[in-house]
């Protein structure tokens, strides 16, 4: 049978949000959906959560999949995208929507959110973490002050470099280049001091080393309430390199304690802003039977 679907307004912080609810007759689980920022709406790029609620549904899960604030057909206005300020209240907002037990689905934005949602979800399962934007690592923003300016235009003009445009968390680290280089700029024709420079440089140092901590205190306390967690990456997306980093330290020791619980997943090619239908696929095929309760929690 196919599932029903029904259109809704759900009670966000800020307003109303709309929404999908999906369902099969005799639900036996619930997922919400939380999209990226860049693909306004809860269909997501070529139905792509369209078509993961409805295999979800296939397989006796519920979902629900809402539209930020002042995008697609939640009124409202919406400027941009900050990632350091997701919108859990926004996921809550779909929780009660969605049978027990529930788990997350988030994208770039939406897993950012998702996560700071997950305290709140009492009965929690699983969390399935699409592009997670972590903070940059300290190396780019040292190797950004070093670089000189003929090196950087040659950087600009690589493939990957201006792919990197279009993923959030990697144009916040090129815009802060650009800024570097700006005030070794000034301070070179007696505009600015280097000592005001090597203080943003540590300011950035010291809040990606908290960012980074946060991200380890969420998921440890997650892991003492037994959700599983996925992060899911392109293995050509900017971000992919940051996280390798970041798996170097106490990320990687809490993955290593626990690997029953976090895990981390990788499809072949650009997996940012879901820019192929194959990698659109894999991405299904992976996510559907870890989702379902039918499935080998352990298992992919």
């Amino acid at each position: 049978m196919a599932a029903r679907e029904t259109p809704l307004f759900l009670t966000g912080p800020d307003g109303p949000l709309f929404a999908i609810h999906t369902s099969p007759e005799q639900p036996e689980s619930g997922v919400i959906l939380c999209p990226g920022g860049w693909h306004a709406g809860s269909a997501n790029a070529n139905r792509l959560m369209v078509r993961l609620a409805r295999r979800l549904a296939a397989e006796s899960v519920a979902s629900i999949r809402f539209e930020w604030r002042g995008t697609g057909d939640s009124p409202g206005e919406r400027n941009a995208f900050i990632l350091d300020e997701p919108s859990p209240g926004a996921v809550l907002a779909g929780a009660d929507q969605v049978p027990a037990p529930r788990s997350l689905v988030g994208v770039c934005f939406g897993s950012r959110s998702a996560l700071a949602a997950a305290p709140e979800i009492a009965d929690l399962e699983a969390i399935f973490l699409v592009s997670f934007p972590l903070p940059a690592a300290r190396a780019k923003v040292r190797r950004a002050e070093r670089m000189s300016l003929g090196a950087a235009i040659r950087e600009g003009l690589r493939p990957a470099t201006l792919r990197g445009w279009f993923d959030p968390a990697t144009r916040r680290v090129y815009v802060k280049f650009l800024s570097l280089r700006w005030q070794k700029l000034r301070r070179a024709v007696g505009l600015g001091s280097s000592a005001g420079v090597k203080e943003a440089v540590a300011r950035k140092a010291r809040k990606q080393e908290l960012d980074l901590d946060q991200l380890v205190s969420q998921l440890a306390a997650l892991t003492e309430r037994g959700v599983r967690v996925r992060f899911i990456f392109g293995t050509g997306d900017a971000l992919y390199e940051q996280f390798t980093e970041a798996r170097t330290g106490p990320l990687g020791n809490l993955m290593n304690r626990h690997p029953d619980l976090l895990d981390v997943a990788f499809i072949d090619g650009d997996l940012t802003g879901f820019s192929t239908l194959p990698a659109q696929e894999e991405l299904l095929d992976m996510a559907v039977p870890w989702l379902s309760r039918s499935s080998d929690p352990a298992g992919g």
